[in-house]
């Protein structure tokens, strides 16, 4: 029994108990705890202070929604607590609701001038909001009370990266380090911030720490790959090549950069390196082979992994694998099998990246040799080197084997079932798939069918993995937070956006999508159900349900009768006949005050690209295999100036990326004048880029956008004139339709 004075025989104080609740929630009697107070609520209705820890101890539990109702009780019976009002933001904002946390730790800080946790949470969201100057006024206020507050010293760091004070920030990374030397976030933090300022060796050790403290965890390891992009490697060390193997292996990080760094990492390695540059020099020729190398190059682990991974844009090790492909093609293979690791590997990455090796007539003619002589064993169920398959696998995928079909169903090495898995099983389910996705469009237009015709062909992108976000969010709190810090005016996202992504070729951008924004619905749209099908492939496979995948021109979408919250096309308008026109139908589709998202080719930034497909064009290639690889020959047997951009380009290193990349049926190009010409036609609003670029590029946006808004698209016109590699891959941007 409780009584709010003294205590008899069996009573207790309101303040005994309410204290005795406390000590079982700091010892984790979650169950206890909730009982005591129970049991004072029973007795004084509507007591504040059990209210208050009752609401805790929900919060505790992971029910943030009863947390806020319980604690919004407590508030209205008592307004005047400052630490009910602090605690009571914390929770909203697990539910996303920002602005109602903001006003409650202002509440607390009105009553409590002093009350340092309000003040660190909403710096932290007014540093999120973009209204930096009052986020660092009140992490100051906290450190000026406590200097060691570590949520303040992390907030106010970030901060001073975004506005360019590096050497600020980086003192008060260390100054939290001191504090928490074993806090893994905290290196990852340092890390990110070492590497966006043009650091990035000393953020990979940072790395490394935070990895070796929290093995596994995904933020470290995507965090991780996205500094190694920058790194230039001068060794290698157990813990680095760890680290790129853990890359590797998550399904929810795009390899592409740890694959870049796994070849300049192994390339340290003596006998590795040799190995490489021997097998390059042999040129193809058995003769010329030490088998030594063979071993060296099947005892790397992390190698194969790589590529198994992501196509390697390398022209060092095309050569490399180039070779590699025809001596285990025409060396006497015996009937060990015991080279079927590394012949598997290499098998994927043929696969990967297309089959876009140089081939020549007699490796074409070996390939239909083995071809038979393997068809002939398994359809007489004879004994066959094991190695066999897994050659024919590095010329054309499995499943175009006649014979592929009855060996998918015998007992494989382990290594076989996966080359099985990726080009057999795999291409099966697509074509099953294919069937289910529906039309919801015809497909009239010429150029849009022979688009739908390239990409028929060839899919694009091809990927195995993408970097998933870990934590959704709604689109406004997205685009407004680090790193984006957009300005959005008096937009809010909607409780539940509906999502048109137009032109999502093989899922990439409408998985990324669906990964990003919360408690969102996606409509996907393609015009080819040869990528359309490995997109659902895709998304099925990562267990992903708020998508929905169909056929589509653009140009029709507005038979479908809809409007959309947001609606995202990167890289299709540009693609069409007239792209206007394109962008007229998704204007007509988006919601009054809703967000688009847009990625058209720069004019400037293509010239290398230009000039290259001006050369295919009187060189008269065409669209074919074939084409495609001579072409890729003749370009690095030149001097071109443009050859140096394609080798840069990850897509010049892939048959179907190629294709997008310098053969596409259409393309148009445009400069910022004329984005704004269309934006103010379409009655559009420009909000900011999207990119992440380096601290140069965040310099001269923060510089743009505190100018006039109106004279944004000019003032980057004339920086990319001066800088023409801004926007080199493309312009990615932001924009609005006005709500009336």
């Amino acid at each position: 029994m409780v009584q709010s004075g003294k205590t008899g025989k069996n009573t207790a104080t309101l303040a005994q108990a309410l204290q005795l609740g406390l000590q079982y929630q700091t010892n984790g009697k979650i169950p206890a705890a909730l009982n005591l107070y129970g049991d004072i609520l029973k007795q004084i209705p509507n007591q504040p202070d059990a209210l208050h820890l009752s609401g805790l101890c929900h919060y505790q539990n992971g029910d943030h929604r009863k947390a806020v109702d319980l604690m919004r009780s407590s508030i209205h019976h008592n307004p005047n607590n400052a630490t009910v009002h602090s605690n009571l933001g914390v929770a909203l904002i697990e539910l996303s609701m920002v602005s109602d946390a903001e006003h409650h730790f202002r509440q607390a800080i009105a009553l409590q001038p002093d009350h340092i946790e309000s003040h660190s949470n909403l710096a932290a969201i007014l540093g999120n909001q973009n209204h930096t100057n009052e986020a660092i006024r009140h992490f100051e206020i906290v450190l000026g009370h406590n200097s060691d507050h570590l949520a303040s010293l992390r907030g106010l760091a970030k901060l001073y990266v975004h506005i360019g004070k590096t050497d600020e920030a980086l003192d008060l990374y260390a100054r939290a380090l001191r504090l928490m030397p074993n806090d893994a976030d905290l290196h990852t933090d340092l890390a990110v911030a070492l590497n966006l300022v043009g650091h990035p060796g000393k953020a990979l050790q940072h790395h490394l720490q935070a990895i070796s403290l929290q093995a596994g965890v995904r933020r470290h390891l995507a965090c991780f790959a996205t500094t190694i992009e920058n790194c230039a490697f001068t060794s290698t060390n157990d813990a680095l090549e760890s680290a790129l193997s853990d890359v590797l292996n998550c399904n929810q990080i795009n390899p592409r950069s740890a694959t870049k760094a796994t070849l300049a990492v192994l390339i340290h390695k003596d006998r590795f390196n040799t190995a490489v540059e021997r097998i390059s020099n042999a040129a193809g020729s058995v003769e010329k082979l030490n088998p030594a190398d063979l071993d060296t190059l099947q005892g790397q682990p992390l190698f194969l992994q790589a590529l198994k991974a992501h196509p390697l844009s390398n022209l060092r090790f095309e050569r490399t694998l180039t070779s590699l492909r025809q001596i285990m093609l025409f060396k006497d293979g015996g009937k060990s099998g015991f080279y079927v690791p590394l012949i598997a590997a290499l098998a994927a990455q043929c696969f990967n990246n297309e089959y876009v090796y140089a081939l020549t007539d007699a490796e074409r003619t070996k390939v239909a040799e083995l071809d038979q002589q393997l068809y002939n064993n398994i359809m007489a169920d004879k004994d066959f080197n094991m190695e066999i398959p897994a050659i024919l696998a590095c010329y054309k995928p499995l499943y175009e084997y006649e014979w592929a079909e009855r060996l998918s169903r015998k007992n494989l090495p382990n290594h076989l079932k996966s080359l099985f898995e990726q080009q057999f099983h795999e291409p099966n389910q697509e074509r099953y798939l294919r069937d289910q996705i529906p039309q919801l469009t015809g497909i009239d237009d010429d150029i849009s069918q022979a688009v739908r015709s390239q990409y028929e062909e060839n899919p694009y992108p091809r990927w195995n993995h993408t970097t998933l976000f870990q934590t959704p969010k709604p689109i406004d709190e997205t685009l407004k937070s680090y790193p984006l810090m957009m300005d959005l005016g008096d937009y809010q996202s909607p409780a539940h956006p509906q999502i048109l992504i137009a032109g999502c070729g093989t899922g990439k951008h409408s998985i990324d999508v669906a990964s990003r924004f919360k408690d969102v619905t996606i409509l996907a749209v393609d015009l080819s159900l040869s990528s359309l099908s490995y997109a659902r492939r895709k998304t099925e496979q990562l267990g992903l349900t708020n998508l929905t995948y169909g056929q589509a021109d653009i140009l029709k979408l507005n038979e479908l009768n809809r409007q959309f919250d947001l609606i995202e096309c990167g890289g299709v308008l540009h693609h069409m006949d007239n792209p206007m026109a394109g962008w007229r139908v998704l204007c007509h589709m988006l919601k009054p005050g809703g967000l688009m998202k847009i990625a058209l080719y720069s004019e400037i930034g293509r010239k290398a690209i230009v000039q290259v497909r001006d050369f295919i064009a009187k060189q008269g290639y065409k669209s074919t295999a074939d084409d495609i690889r001579q072409c890729r020959q003749d370009i690095l047997a030149s001097d071109s100036d443009a050859k140096n951009t394609l080798l840069d380009s990850t897509d010049f290193f892939s048959l179907s990326d190629c294709r997008d990349l310098i053969f596409h049926i259409q393309e148009h190009r445009f400069t910022l004048l004329q984005i704004e010409q269309y934006l103010t036609d379409l009655g559009l609003e420009f909000i900011d880029f999207e990119t992440t670029e380096s601290q140069k590029f965040n310099r001269q946006r923060n510089a743009i956008n505190q100018g006039d808004k109106g004279d944004r698209l000019k003032n980057w016109h004339a920086y990319e004139q001066k800088n023409p590699s801004t926007f080199a891959g493309m312009y990615q941007f932001w924009c609005r339709k006005p709500q009336s």
